[in-house]
Protein backbone atom coordinates (compact mmCIF):
# COMPACT_ATOMS: atom_id res chain seq x y z
CA UNK A 1 0.00 0.00 0.00
CA UNK A 2 2.87 2.37 0.77
CA UNK A 3 4.37 1.79 -2.70
CA UNK A 4 1.05 2.59 -4.39
CA UNK A 5 0.59 5.71 -2.24
CA UNK A 6 4.13 6.89 -3.00
CA UNK A 7 3.66 6.35 -6.73
CA UNK A 8 0.35 8.23 -6.64
CA UNK A 9 1.91 11.13 -4.73
CA UNK A 10 4.74 11.33 -7.28
CA UNK A 11 2.32 10.81 -10.18
CA UNK A 12 4.28 7.89 -11.61
CA UNK A 13 4.63 4.15 -11.96
CA UNK A 14 6.06 2.47 -8.85
CA UNK A 15 8.48 0.23 -10.78
CA UNK A 16 9.81 3.10 -12.89
CA UNK A 17 10.18 5.36 -9.86
CA UNK A 18 12.13 2.69 -7.97
CA UNK A 19 14.46 2.12 -10.91
CA UNK A 20 15.04 5.83 -11.63
CA UNK A 21 15.13 7.22 -8.09
CA UNK A 22 16.65 4.36 -6.10
CA UNK A 23 18.33 1.65 -8.17
CA UNK A 24 20.14 3.87 -10.70
CA UNK A 25 21.52 6.43 -8.19
CA UNK A 26 22.78 3.56 -6.02
CA UNK A 27 24.35 1.78 -9.00
CA UNK A 28 22.13 -1.29 -8.54
CA UNK A 29 22.32 -2.61 -12.09
CA UNK A 30 20.98 -6.07 -11.24
CA UNK A 31 17.91 -5.05 -9.24
CA UNK A 32 14.38 -5.04 -10.65
CA UNK A 33 10.76 -4.65 -9.68
CA UNK A 34 9.63 -6.82 -12.62
CA UNK A 35 11.65 -9.63 -14.19
CA UNK A 36 13.36 -8.55 -17.43
CA UNK A 37 13.31 -11.47 -19.88
CA UNK A 38 17.12 -11.60 -20.18
CA UNK A 39 17.64 -12.20 -16.43
CA UNK A 40 16.12 -15.71 -16.33
CA UNK A 41 19.26 -17.73 -15.68
CA UNK A 42 20.60 -15.31 -13.05
CA UNK A 43 17.81 -15.50 -10.48
CA UNK A 44 16.19 -18.25 -8.45
CA UNK A 45 12.84 -19.66 -9.53
CA UNK A 46 9.85 -20.58 -7.40
CA UNK A 47 7.96 -23.84 -7.91
CA UNK A 48 4.27 -24.58 -8.20
CA UNK A 49 2.36 -27.52 -6.69
CA UNK A 50 3.47 -29.76 -9.57
CA UNK A 51 7.15 -28.92 -8.96
CA UNK A 52 7.32 -26.82 -12.15
CA UNK A 53 9.54 -23.71 -12.15
CA UNK A 54 7.54 -20.45 -12.09
CA UNK A 55 8.06 -16.73 -11.61
CA UNK A 56 5.89 -14.45 -9.53
CA UNK A 57 2.85 -13.45 -11.56
CA UNK A 58 2.59 -9.96 -12.97
CA UNK A 59 -0.71 -8.54 -11.79
CA UNK A 60 -1.98 -5.18 -10.56
CA UNK A 61 0.21 -4.10 -7.64
CA UNK A 62 2.56 -7.08 -8.10
CA UNK A 63 5.65 -4.83 -8.02
CA UNK A 64 4.57 -3.33 -4.72
CA UNK A 65 3.51 -6.72 -3.31
CA UNK A 66 6.41 -8.94 -4.41
CA UNK A 67 9.19 -6.44 -3.81
CA UNK A 68 12.67 -6.09 -5.25
CA UNK A 69 14.43 -8.85 -7.16
CA UNK A 70 18.17 -8.40 -6.75
CA UNK A 71 21.59 -10.01 -6.96
CA UNK A 72 24.00 -10.65 -4.09
CA UNK A 73 26.30 -7.88 -5.37
CA UNK A 74 23.48 -5.34 -5.46
CA UNK A 75 22.31 -6.40 -2.00
CA UNK A 76 25.81 -5.77 -0.65
CA UNK A 77 25.89 -2.37 -2.38
CA UNK A 78 22.58 -1.51 -0.70
CA UNK A 79 23.96 -2.52 2.69
CA UNK A 80 27.04 -0.36 2.08
CA UNK A 81 24.73 2.59 1.34
CA UNK A 82 23.00 2.08 4.70
CA UNK A 83 26.36 1.90 6.46
CA UNK A 84 27.76 5.02 4.78
CA UNK A 85 24.99 7.19 3.27
CA UNK A 86 27.50 9.96 2.45
CA UNK A 87 28.76 7.90 -0.51
CA UNK A 88 25.32 8.15 -2.18
CA UNK A 89 24.93 10.73 -4.92
CA UNK A 90 21.82 12.83 -4.58
CA UNK A 91 20.88 14.68 -1.42
CA UNK A 92 17.29 13.39 -1.22
CA UNK A 93 18.33 9.74 -1.39
CA UNK A 94 21.24 10.40 0.97
CA UNK A 95 18.82 11.92 3.48
CA UNK A 96 16.47 8.94 3.17
CA UNK A 97 19.31 6.58 4.11
CA UNK A 98 20.26 8.49 7.24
Amino acid sequence: LLGAATAAALDGDFSVLMEERVFEPLGLSHSFMQWPDQTGPNFAWGYDGGDNPIRARIAPASAEAYGVKTSADDLLALLEAFIDPMRITGKALQKAFR
